[in-house]
């Protein structure tokens, strides 16, 4: 933002610019590991590291293990490189020679905490509760939160409706709280999702419950 105010010409800087949407093409996060890979191990561009995963890995899955990362961190490098770093690392701690579930669980811990300090840094200006909050919101790591209970935390904090609405669009955008439709039995990661099932009619009957995530990721 700097640059552009300052600089000559902002359209020549804006035209040599080019964003990757990571979400779009998660083949390309498995890109950036692979090509660590090869430049660790010494291999030629050209050269698959496909065998790598085989050898590397051993986790109780029958998915990829870059799959598994995928489905665990928010899409991004800085996110995939810092988990790949954490798996690695609890392996040669432990005197492995190859990544299994138990540097698996390490990794899903600490990168627990990496989004934890990484959104309090990014979000503490808006939000100066935000770290106790936060501490609230870990009683409920990765399970499914009605989101009436959700809405009291932060009445504690003293949110009032509009407060919320924008804390909970900080937490869906930055990948740290998804919500959960309990017809499709599955999470869905849009706040406009959200909001619309909680502007749906409620029956006395039959409650529209809704939820959400926290630690989604």
């Amino acid at each position: 933002d700097y640059m552009l105010k300052e600089v000559k010409e902002p359209d020549k800087l804006t035209i040599m610019a080019s964003e990757i949407d990571w979400e779009k093409y998660p083949q390309l996060l498995k890109q950036v590991i692979e090509n660590r890979f090869k430049y660790s191990l010494g291999l030629g561009a050209d050269q698959s590291v496909e065998k790598t995963w085989q050898e590397f890995f051993d986790i109780k899955s029958k998915k990829h293990p870059f799959k598994i990362v995928e489905d665990i961190v928010t899409r991004r490098p800085r996110d995939v490189i810092y988990f790949m770093s954490q798996l690695f690392d609890s392996a040669i701690n432990r005197g492995g020679d190859k990544v299994n579930d138990v540097d698996l669980e390490y990794a899903v811990e600490n990168y627990s905490n990496f989004l934890n300090n990484n959104l309090i840094a990014e979000t503490r200006a808006e939000y100066p509760e935000i770290s106790g909050i936060l501490a609230k919101l870990q009683e409920h790591h990765g399970k499914k939160l009605e989101y009436q209970i959700y809405s009291r935390i932060l009445n504690s904090f003293g949110y009032d409706q509009k407060k919320k609405a924008k804390l909970t669009r900080t937490l869906f955008d930055r990948g740290y709280m998804l919500g959960f439709d309990t017809a499709t039995n599955q999470p869905f990661s849009d706040i406009e999702t959200l909001d619309k099932k909680l502007k749906e009619k409620r029956w006395f009957f039959f409650p529209n419950k809704v939820y959400v995530i926290a630690h989604a990721k």
